[in-house]
């Protein structure tokens, strides 16, 4: 069966397109071209992956040093949630392919959606995820991947920022 993985990697990894062509992978980088925002905040931003939103966030002593002393978590849920977007066209001619996204790096807990549509889920920790999203392309138009990131939650003994 020929695949064609889409790696998504948010905050500090990378991500790359691959297609599974008799079973040969080829990957192409899709690292340029995404959005990112705090949750609630309507302003956008135009980023590269890797990216780590809390490196521009203030240090405070009152935050908790798993969080490497910045501004997220549970008290500041205004900084808690990120949300990543991109859009991409995948060709009808690749129909009858399985399309993946996997995901490399993400720290935090994050849900996947696809066209708005949610696609899965993951605790985070810095591993690897494969979330098969052929059920929800929409072939030879624009597919939104939109990635929503829980910061709440400490995670200690891991580096952020």
């Amino acid at each position: 069966m020929k695949l064609r993985l889409l790696t998504l990697s948010v905050l500090l990894c990378v991500i790359s397109l691959s297609l599974d062509a008799q079973n040969v992978r080829q990957k192409t980088r899709i690292n340029n071209g995404w959005t990112f925002s705090l949750d609630g905040n309507a302003a956008t931003e135009e980023i590269s992956l890797p990216h780590d939103w809390t490196v521009g966030l203030p240090f405070d002593q009152a935050a908790e040093s798993g969080n490497a002393f910045k501004r997220i978590g549970s008290v500041w849920p205004e900084n808690s949630t990120g949300w990543y977007h991109k859009s991409i066209v995948i060709p009808a001619s690749d129909e009858g392919k399985r399309i993946a996204l996997q995901f490399d790096g993400v720290s935090h807990k994050y849900q996947l959606f696809i066209n708005d549509i949610p696609a899965g889920s993951s605790d985070g920790g810095f591993r690897s995820d494969i979330f098969d999203i052929t059920e929800y392309i929409n072939w030879d138009k624009e597919n939104r991947i939109s990635v929503k990131i829980n910061a709440s939650e400490n995670i200690s003994g891991t580096y952020i920022g």
